[in-house]
Protein backbone atom coordinates (compact mmCIF):
# COMPACT_ATOMS: atom_id res chain seq x y z
CA UNK A 1 0.00 0.00 0.00
CA UNK A 2 1.06 3.67 -0.88
CA UNK A 3 -0.32 4.76 2.47
CA UNK A 4 -0.73 3.21 6.24
CA UNK A 5 -1.38 3.59 9.71
CA UNK A 6 1.75 3.26 11.73
CA UNK A 7 -0.19 2.04 14.28
CA UNK A 8 -4.02 0.80 14.75
CA UNK A 9 -4.76 0.90 18.73
CA UNK A 10 -6.80 3.23 21.28
CA UNK A 11 -4.38 5.80 21.15
CA UNK A 12 -5.66 7.26 18.30
CA UNK A 13 -8.53 8.10 20.21
CA UNK A 14 -6.64 10.65 22.07
CA UNK A 15 -5.79 12.89 18.99
CA UNK A 16 -10.45 13.38 19.30
CA UNK A 17 -10.41 14.47 23.13
CA UNK A 18 -9.08 17.85 22.69
CA UNK A 19 -11.11 18.94 19.41
CA UNK A 20 -14.03 17.69 20.65
CA UNK A 21 -14.38 18.84 24.22
CA UNK A 22 -12.57 22.95 23.37
CA UNK A 23 -15.81 22.84 21.20
CA UNK A 24 -17.73 21.51 23.87
CA UNK A 25 -16.83 24.03 26.16
CA UNK A 26 -17.92 27.17 24.46
CA UNK A 27 -21.61 25.92 25.22
CA UNK A 28 -20.68 25.00 29.10
CA UNK A 29 -19.29 28.58 29.41
CA UNK A 30 -22.65 29.95 28.33
CA UNK A 31 -24.66 28.23 30.66
CA UNK A 32 -23.44 30.55 33.61
CA UNK A 33 -20.77 32.97 32.29
CA UNK A 34 -22.61 36.65 31.96
CA UNK A 35 -19.68 38.39 33.07
CA UNK A 36 -16.09 36.96 32.45
CA UNK A 37 -12.87 38.07 32.88
CA UNK A 38 -9.14 37.23 32.31
CA UNK A 39 -7.88 36.19 35.77
CA UNK A 40 -11.31 34.49 36.39
CA UNK A 41 -11.10 32.12 33.28
CA UNK A 42 -7.10 31.56 33.98
CA UNK A 43 -8.26 30.98 37.48
CA UNK A 44 -10.83 28.51 35.68
CA UNK A 45 -8.22 26.90 33.70
CA UNK A 46 -5.96 25.96 36.40
CA UNK A 47 -8.63 24.90 38.87
CA UNK A 48 -9.80 22.18 36.46
CA UNK A 49 -6.06 20.44 37.05
CA UNK A 50 -7.29 19.18 40.48
CA UNK A 51 -9.06 16.73 38.68
CA UNK A 52 -6.14 14.70 37.49
CA UNK A 53 -5.78 14.29 41.76
CA UNK A 54 -8.49 12.11 40.95
CA UNK A 55 -6.60 9.93 38.44
CA UNK A 56 -3.34 9.86 40.22
CA UNK A 57 -4.78 8.17 43.16
CA UNK A 58 -6.10 5.12 41.08
CA UNK A 59 -2.95 4.92 38.80
CA UNK A 60 -0.98 5.06 41.69
CA UNK A 61 -2.01 1.85 43.08
CA UNK A 62 -3.46 -0.22 39.95
CA UNK A 63 -1.61 0.99 37.35
CA UNK A 64 2.25 1.55 36.13
CA UNK A 65 3.34 5.47 35.25
CA UNK A 66 5.84 5.04 33.01
CA UNK A 67 5.87 3.82 29.69
CA UNK A 68 8.04 1.11 27.99
CA UNK A 69 10.55 3.80 26.70
CA UNK A 70 10.79 5.54 29.81
CA UNK A 71 11.14 2.77 32.00
CA UNK A 72 13.78 1.39 29.40
CA UNK A 73 16.09 4.51 30.46
CA UNK A 74 15.15 4.04 34.30
CA UNK A 75 16.54 0.33 33.91
CA UNK A 76 19.94 2.02 32.56
CA UNK A 77 19.69 4.66 35.27
CA UNK A 78 19.66 2.05 38.21
CA UNK A 79 22.08 0.41 36.45
CA UNK A 80 24.45 2.93 36.49
CA UNK A 81 23.66 3.19 40.46
CA UNK A 82 24.14 -0.18 41.06
CA UNK A 83 27.57 -0.14 39.21
CA UNK A 84 28.10 2.88 41.75
CA UNK A 85 26.83 0.56 44.63
CA UNK A 86 29.26 -1.71 43.49
CA UNK A 87 32.61 0.34 43.46
CA UNK A 88 31.55 1.38 47.00
CA UNK A 89 30.67 -2.31 48.42
CA UNK A 90 34.39 -3.10 47.21
CA UNK A 91 35.39 -0.72 49.70
CA UNK A 92 33.05 -2.08 52.31
CA UNK A 93 31.83 1.24 53.48
CA UNK A 94 28.11 0.94 53.49
CA UNK A 95 27.57 4.04 55.11
CA UNK A 96 29.29 5.51 51.66
CA UNK A 97 26.09 3.75 50.07
CA UNK A 98 23.64 5.33 51.81
CA UNK A 99 25.42 9.12 51.37
CA UNK A 100 25.18 7.92 47.32
CA UNK A 101 21.34 7.26 47.26
CA UNK A 102 20.36 10.07 49.27
CA UNK A 103 22.60 12.42 47.54
CA UNK A 104 21.20 10.50 44.20
CA UNK A 105 17.47 11.09 45.46
CA UNK A 106 18.32 14.78 46.52
CA UNK A 107 19.42 15.93 43.02
CA UNK A 108 16.18 14.21 41.40
CA UNK A 109 13.59 16.25 44.22
CA UNK A 110 15.51 19.00 43.27
CA UNK A 111 15.20 19.22 39.58
CA UNK A 112 11.69 18.17 39.74
CA UNK A 113 11.36 20.83 41.79
CA UNK A 114 13.05 23.25 39.59
CA UNK A 115 10.66 22.02 36.55
CA UNK A 116 7.88 22.09 38.47
CA UNK A 117 8.54 25.73 39.03
CA UNK A 118 9.29 26.71 35.63
CA UNK A 119 6.38 25.03 34.23
CA UNK A 120 4.15 26.83 36.42
CA UNK A 121 5.52 30.01 35.74
CA UNK A 122 5.40 29.53 32.00
CA UNK A 123 2.26 28.17 32.22
CA UNK A 124 0.48 30.94 33.96
CA UNK A 125 2.69 33.58 31.78
CA UNK A 126 1.64 32.00 28.60
CA UNK A 127 -2.30 31.64 29.70
CA UNK A 128 -2.96 34.92 31.25
CA UNK A 129 -0.86 36.52 28.48
CA UNK A 130 -2.88 34.99 25.49
CA UNK A 131 -6.09 36.26 26.57
CA UNK A 132 -4.63 39.61 27.76
CA UNK A 133 -3.31 40.23 24.49
CA UNK A 134 -5.86 38.91 22.40
CA UNK A 135 -8.26 41.80 23.47
CA UNK A 136 -6.35 43.92 21.19
CA UNK A 137 -6.16 41.94 18.29
CA UNK A 138 -9.73 41.50 17.03
CA UNK A 139 -10.77 40.63 14.45
CA UNK A 140 -7.07 40.41 13.20
CA UNK A 141 -6.53 37.40 15.86
CA UNK A 142 -9.61 35.26 14.42
CA UNK A 143 -8.24 35.66 10.70
CA UNK A 144 -4.18 34.90 11.00
CA UNK A 145 -5.57 32.31 13.55
CA UNK A 146 -6.21 30.17 10.82
CA UNK A 147 -2.80 30.73 9.42
CA UNK A 148 -0.19 32.65 10.45
CA UNK A 149 -0.94 31.32 14.32
CA UNK A 150 -0.32 27.50 12.53
CA UNK A 151 3.04 28.68 10.78
CA UNK A 152 4.61 29.36 13.76
CA UNK A 153 3.55 26.83 15.49
CA UNK A 154 4.69 24.29 13.27
CA UNK A 155 7.92 26.07 13.03
CA UNK A 156 7.99 26.80 16.75
CA UNK A 157 7.11 23.29 18.39
CA UNK A 158 9.90 21.38 15.59
CA UNK A 159 12.76 23.43 17.02
CA UNK A 160 12.39 23.23 20.35
CA UNK A 161 11.80 19.31 20.20
CA UNK A 162 14.89 19.25 18.12
CA UNK A 163 17.04 20.92 20.69
CA UNK A 164 15.16 19.75 24.07
CA UNK A 165 13.94 16.53 23.41
CA UNK A 166 16.42 15.49 20.41
CA UNK A 167 13.43 14.94 18.30
CA UNK A 168 15.10 14.64 14.70
CA UNK A 169 13.57 16.01 11.40
CA UNK A 170 13.63 13.62 8.24
CA UNK A 171 12.54 13.45 4.45
CA UNK A 172 9.41 13.31 5.82
CA UNK A 173 8.96 16.16 7.67
CA UNK A 174 10.09 18.32 5.14
CA UNK A 175 8.12 17.26 2.80
CA UNK A 176 5.21 18.07 4.68
CA UNK A 177 5.97 21.25 6.36
CA UNK A 178 6.24 22.12 2.54
CA UNK A 179 2.91 21.04 1.68
CA UNK A 180 1.39 22.85 4.86
CA UNK A 181 3.33 26.29 4.37
CA UNK A 182 1.82 26.33 0.49
CA UNK A 183 -1.75 25.86 2.12
CA UNK A 184 -1.54 27.97 4.45
CA UNK A 185 0.51 30.73 2.52
CA UNK A 186 -2.97 30.21 0.41
CA UNK A 187 -5.22 30.84 3.91
CA UNK A 188 -3.42 34.25 4.31
CA UNK A 189 -3.94 35.11 1.34
CA UNK A 190 -7.49 34.84 1.92
CA UNK A 191 -7.23 37.08 5.18
CA UNK A 192 -5.16 39.54 3.80
CA UNK A 193 -8.62 42.00 2.77
CA UNK A 194 -9.79 41.49 5.94
CA UNK A 195 -7.10 42.37 7.92
CA UNK A 196 -6.35 46.35 9.32
CA UNK A 197 -2.82 45.09 10.96
CA UNK A 198 -0.40 42.17 10.16
CA UNK A 199 2.25 43.35 12.29
CA UNK A 200 1.22 43.51 15.94
CA UNK A 201 -0.63 40.14 15.06
CA UNK A 202 2.29 38.63 14.03
CA UNK A 203 4.79 39.65 16.93
CA UNK A 204 1.86 38.22 18.79
CA UNK A 205 1.54 34.56 17.22
CA UNK A 206 5.48 34.67 17.15
CA UNK A 207 5.53 35.32 20.72
CA UNK A 208 2.81 33.26 22.13
CA UNK A 209 3.25 30.24 20.29
CA UNK A 210 7.18 30.16 21.60
CA UNK A 211 5.79 30.47 25.17
CA UNK A 212 3.17 27.61 24.84
CA UNK A 213 5.84 25.48 22.95
CA UNK A 214 8.14 25.96 25.19
CA UNK A 215 5.82 24.97 28.35
CA UNK A 216 4.97 21.72 26.13
CA UNK A 217 7.97 20.53 25.32
CA UNK A 218 10.02 21.48 28.81
CA UNK A 219 6.90 19.19 30.04
CA UNK A 220 7.79 16.54 27.91
CA UNK A 221 11.74 16.76 28.83
CA UNK A 222 10.34 16.64 32.17
CA UNK A 223 8.77 13.76 31.99
CA UNK A 224 11.45 12.05 29.95
CA UNK A 225 13.61 13.23 32.76
CA UNK A 226 12.18 13.00 36.23
CA UNK A 227 9.82 9.92 35.21
CA UNK A 228 6.24 11.86 35.78
CA UNK A 229 2.80 11.03 34.03
CA UNK A 230 0.91 13.94 33.39
CA UNK A 231 -1.37 13.36 36.14
CA UNK A 232 1.41 14.23 38.48
CA UNK A 233 2.41 17.20 36.79
CA UNK A 234 -0.98 18.49 35.80
CA UNK A 235 -2.37 18.17 39.51
CA UNK A 236 0.62 20.05 41.32
CA UNK A 237 0.57 22.55 38.69
CA UNK A 238 -2.84 23.45 39.72
CA UNK A 239 -2.37 22.79 43.51
CA UNK A 240 0.78 25.42 43.35
CA UNK A 241 -0.59 28.10 41.10
CA UNK A 242 -4.52 28.17 41.83
CA UNK A 243 -3.97 29.25 45.61
CA UNK A 244 -1.28 31.86 44.36
CA UNK A 245 -4.02 33.26 42.22
CA UNK A 246 -6.63 33.11 44.59
CA UNK A 247 -4.15 35.05 47.20
CA UNK A 248 -3.90 37.55 44.76
CA UNK A 249 -6.82 37.95 43.94
CA UNK A 250 -7.85 38.85 47.95
CA UNK A 251 -5.47 40.74 48.12
CA UNK A 252 -6.18 43.66 45.28
CA UNK A 253 -10.00 43.00 46.00
CA UNK A 254 -9.80 44.85 49.01
CA UNK A 255 -7.11 47.10 47.99
CA UNK A 256 -7.81 48.09 44.20
CA UNK A 257 -11.17 46.04 43.34
CA UNK A 258 -10.62 46.94 39.84
CA UNK A 259 -7.71 45.09 39.25
CA UNK A 260 -9.52 41.78 41.20
CA UNK A 261 -11.12 39.40 39.14
CA UNK A 262 -11.92 35.83 40.72
CA UNK A 263 -13.83 36.96 43.21
CA UNK A 264 -15.46 39.29 41.45
CA UNK A 265 -16.05 36.58 38.43
CA UNK A 266 -18.09 34.27 40.84
CA UNK A 267 -20.14 36.93 42.17
CA UNK A 268 -21.12 37.97 38.90
CA UNK A 269 -21.39 34.50 37.64
CA UNK A 270 -22.37 32.05 40.32
CA UNK A 271 -25.98 32.60 41.90
CA UNK A 272 -27.04 29.36 43.34
CA UNK A 273 -26.87 26.13 43.17
CA UNK A 274 -27.51 25.29 39.73
CA UNK A 275 -24.96 27.85 38.67
CA UNK A 276 -22.54 25.95 41.00
CA UNK A 277 -23.17 22.77 39.53
CA UNK A 278 -22.75 24.22 35.69
CA UNK A 279 -19.48 25.65 37.34
CA UNK A 280 -18.07 22.35 37.77
CA UNK A 281 -19.49 21.01 34.50
CA UNK A 282 -17.66 23.53 32.68
CA UNK A 283 -14.48 22.74 34.83
CA UNK A 284 -15.20 19.09 34.21
CA UNK A 285 -14.73 19.84 30.21
CA UNK A 286 -12.01 22.05 30.32
CA UNK A 287 -10.38 19.52 32.35
CA UNK A 288 -11.12 17.26 29.37
CA UNK A 289 -9.82 19.23 26.52
CA UNK A 290 -6.86 19.71 28.35
CA UNK A 291 -6.14 16.30 29.26
CA UNK A 292 -6.32 15.25 25.46
CA UNK A 293 -3.23 17.23 24.72
CA UNK A 294 -1.69 16.03 27.76
CA UNK A 295 -2.07 12.89 26.63
CA UNK A 296 -0.53 13.06 23.50
CA UNK A 297 2.55 15.24 24.98
CA UNK A 298 2.94 11.43 27.21
CA UNK A 299 2.29 9.17 24.67
CA UNK A 300 3.30 10.94 21.64
CA UNK A 301 5.40 14.13 21.35
CA UNK A 302 4.69 18.06 21.58
CA UNK A 303 4.31 18.18 17.95
CA UNK A 304 1.57 15.41 18.02
CA UNK A 305 -0.59 17.84 19.09
CA UNK A 306 -0.82 19.70 15.59
CA UNK A 307 -3.25 17.30 14.61
CA UNK A 308 -5.60 18.13 16.83
CA UNK A 309 -5.69 21.99 17.53
CA UNK A 310 -6.34 21.79 13.41
CA UNK A 311 -9.03 19.80 13.72
CA UNK A 312 -9.74 21.95 16.83
CA UNK A 313 -9.37 24.80 14.04
CA UNK A 314 -11.75 23.31 11.58
CA UNK A 315 -14.76 22.86 13.42
CA UNK A 316 -14.36 26.50 14.01
CA UNK A 317 -13.98 27.47 11.00
CA UNK A 318 -16.95 25.14 9.76
CA UNK A 319 -19.00 26.73 13.19
CA UNK A 320 -18.50 30.30 11.77
CA UNK A 321 -19.30 29.63 8.45
CA UNK A 322 -22.62 27.73 9.37
CA UNK A 323 -23.75 31.08 11.26
CA UNK A 324 -22.54 32.84 8.57
CA UNK A 325 -20.27 35.35 10.88
CA UNK A 326 -19.00 37.48 8.94
CA UNK A 327 -18.20 37.63 5.23
CA UNK A 328 -14.53 35.81 5.84
CA UNK A 329 -16.45 32.60 6.67
CA UNK A 330 -19.74 32.44 4.48
CA UNK A 331 -18.70 33.63 1.11
CA UNK A 332 -18.71 30.55 -0.71
CA UNK A 333 -15.16 30.95 -2.64
CA UNK A 334 -13.60 31.28 0.94
CA UNK A 335 -15.17 28.36 2.22
CA UNK A 336 -14.37 26.15 -0.65
CA UNK A 337 -10.82 27.22 -0.63
CA UNK A 338 -10.37 27.15 3.35
CA UNK A 339 -11.90 23.80 3.56
CA UNK A 340 -9.70 21.97 0.76
CA UNK A 341 -6.90 23.85 2.69
CA UNK A 342 -8.05 22.53 5.72
CA UNK A 343 -8.14 19.00 4.70
CA UNK A 344 -4.79 18.73 3.14
CA UNK A 345 -3.30 20.73 6.02
CA UNK A 346 -4.97 18.18 8.12
CA UNK A 347 -3.23 14.78 6.08
CA UNK A 348 0.30 16.64 6.17
CA UNK A 349 -0.05 17.10 9.59
CA UNK A 350 -0.62 12.99 10.12
CA UNK A 351 2.12 12.70 7.84
CA UNK A 352 4.61 14.87 9.72
CA UNK A 353 3.49 13.25 13.17
CA UNK A 354 4.11 9.83 11.37
CA UNK A 355 -0.08 8.65 12.07
CA UNK A 356 0.16 8.01 8.52
CA UNK A 357 3.10 6.79 6.61
CA UNK A 358 3.75 7.28 2.98
CA UNK A 359 5.13 4.62 1.83
CA UNK A 360 7.20 5.30 -1.41
CA UNK A 361 10.21 8.02 -2.63
CA UNK A 362 12.01 6.49 0.97
CA UNK A 363 9.29 8.83 2.50
CA UNK A 364 9.08 5.55 4.70
CA UNK A 365 12.45 4.64 5.82
CA UNK A 366 13.30 7.06 8.77
CA UNK A 367 9.99 6.81 10.54
CA UNK A 368 9.88 5.31 14.26
CA UNK A 369 7.76 2.33 12.29
CA UNK A 370 10.39 1.64 9.65
CA UNK A 371 13.14 1.93 12.36
CA UNK A 372 11.47 -0.16 14.37
CA UNK A 373 11.37 -3.30 12.14
CA UNK A 374 14.72 -2.93 10.99
CA UNK A 375 16.38 -3.17 14.84
CA UNK A 376 14.03 -6.49 15.15
CA UNK A 377 15.12 -7.78 11.51
CA UNK A 378 19.15 -6.84 12.80
CA UNK A 379 18.53 -8.47 15.81
CA UNK A 380 16.68 -12.14 14.56
CA UNK A 381 19.83 -12.07 12.30
CA UNK A 382 22.35 -11.67 14.79
CA UNK A 383 20.52 -14.11 17.04
CA UNK A 384 20.47 -16.51 13.89
CA UNK A 385 24.26 -16.09 13.11
CA UNK A 386 24.83 -16.46 16.83
CA UNK A 387 23.17 -20.06 16.91
CA UNK A 388 24.64 -21.25 13.71
CA UNK A 389 28.30 -20.20 14.75
CA UNK A 390 27.60 -21.73 18.14
CA UNK A 391 26.32 -25.13 16.10
CA UNK A 392 29.72 -24.88 13.96
CA UNK A 393 31.33 -24.73 17.14
CA UNK A 394 29.92 -27.32 18.85
CA UNK A 395 30.06 -29.56 15.76
CA UNK A 396 34.13 -28.43 15.12
CA UNK A 397 34.90 -29.71 18.94
CA UNK A 398 32.68 -33.19 18.61
CA UNK A 399 34.92 -34.14 15.54
CA UNK A 400 38.38 -33.35 17.88
CA UNK A 401 37.02 -35.63 20.15
CA UNK A 402 36.69 -38.07 18.02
Amino acid sequence: MWIEFSEINYKLLFFLIYPMFRRVQDYTNCLYIKDDNILFKTFRYFLSFFFSGIFLLIFKYKTEWEPKQIISDKKNIKQEEKEEIEITNYSNNLNQIEIIQKSIEKKRKIISALYLFFLCTIGLFSYYGRYYFSDFLVPEYKYLNHSLRTFFELIIYSALSYLLIKQKLYKHHIISFLFITLMLSIIFAISIPHLRNILYPSIFFLLSESVFALFDVMAKRYMNVCYKNHYFIMFFIGVIITPLLLFYDMIVYFLKPSVSGIIIGFDENIKGIVDVLKFILDLIVEYLWNLGIWLLIFYYTPCHFFVSEYASQFIYFIIKAYKEEGEFYYKPINCIMISICYIIIFFFCLIFNEVLILNFCGLDYNTRKRISEREKTEYNDIKDNGIVIRESVITEESDEDV
